[in-house]
């Protein structure tokens, strides 16, 4: 998680008005793999939370607990966060109080294409997370994973009008095919499977050049930043295991990655807007720090009050 937390920093930098030459843009736009990664990650963390280390079924757990949990864990730092910061947007948008409720309820994501979209594919997300997972744990899920990898897949095929209500849900579906995969290897590891070199790096990136090569001949829009999670994954965690003080901020940075991705988007560019600078590198960095904090504070206080409420539960 503080890999790929790291990596969306770096794939804001641009986003975010710092001025770079068109390589590094390519570089650092690169980093929004990290998402893909995250939902890896996620997607292993929620069938071990959902069927237990042997991943034998979700039958077993109790779903509304593991619901509460999910959503406060998800929704407790979103609203400390979005809650003022949205509202220091609208005065300066001035924007209605209606507006200030639409934006904060995720829904001007999948209607206008504004708001923190990766939290926003999140939520219905994890509603069916459960029916995924007992379809990817099952006897014949490696079915299922091929049918849910091609579905996906293929609805990149489909052209809808830009900035329309479908082209914001192909945009997320895009990017699912790594959550998929994380819910499928953690099967995979509970059955003692082994992950070879040419299934980790060599098929994955077999498989980036071809719908690399496809995307630019046809004009398509195929998501490849799945295509790089396990690659990085594997490189990350040799590089964690290796150097000490990675090993370090990586897990500083895994305890705050949702909310530094919250912070990321939108905090650099309103500290330029209210103090009236333009972005610099130096800036950038700056506003990095002052993001980190900020996401150190959040968790801080989202970890209190989620101990509250699941005690309350």
């Amino acid at each position: 998680m503080g890999v790929a937390a790291m990596l969306i920093i770096v794939c804001h930098a641009y986003a975010n008005g710092v001025g770079m030459s068109v390589p590094m843009q390519k570089i650092t736009g690169l980093g929004g793999c990290g998402v893909d990664m995250f939902l890896f990650l996620s997607g292993m963390g929620l069938t071990c939370s959902l069927t237990g280390r042997n991943a034998i079924s979700v039958t077993e757990t109790n779903i509304c607990q593991w619901y509460k949990k999910r959503y406060c864990r998800i929704l407790t730092p979103y609203l400390i966060f979005a809650v003022p910061v949205y509202a220091i947007i609208a005065d300066i948008n001035n924007q209605c109080i209606s507006k200030y409720l639409f934006n904060i309820s995720t829904i001007s994501y999948w209607l206008d294409g504004w708001g923190l979209w990766f939290v926003a594919m999140l939520l219905p997300l994890y509603l069916v997370a459960p029916f995924i997972i007992s379809l990817l744990t099952s006897d014949k899920g490696y079915l299922w994973l091929g049918v849910l990898m091609v579905m996906s897949i293929l609805f990149a095929l489909v052209h809808f009008p830009n900035d329309s209500v479908m082209s914001h849900v192909q945009f997320c579906a895009n990017r699912l095919p790594g959550f998929f995969m994380g819910v499928y290897m953690w099967r995979a590891i509970c059955k003692g499977g082994k992950l070879s070199l040419w299934l980790g790096v060599g098929a994955p990136l077999l498989a980036y050049i071809v719908l690399y090569v496809v995307n630019h001949s046809f004009g398509l829009c195929f998501s490849l930043f799945w295509l790089m999670t396990l690659p990085l994954l594997i490189i990350s965690s040799l590089l964690v295991s290796k150097i000490r003080w990675l090993r370090y901020v990586s897990r500083f940075m895994g305890n705050i990655s949702l909310e530094s991705y919250c912070t990321n988007v939108f905090v650099p560019s309103l500290l330029m807007s209210i103090f009236n600078v333009r972005s610099s590198m130096f800036g950038y960095i700056a506003s990095v720090c002052a993001c980190i904090l900020l996401s150190v504070i959040i968790n801080r206080l989202a970890d209190c009050l989620n101990h509250k409420i699941f005690k309350a539960i």
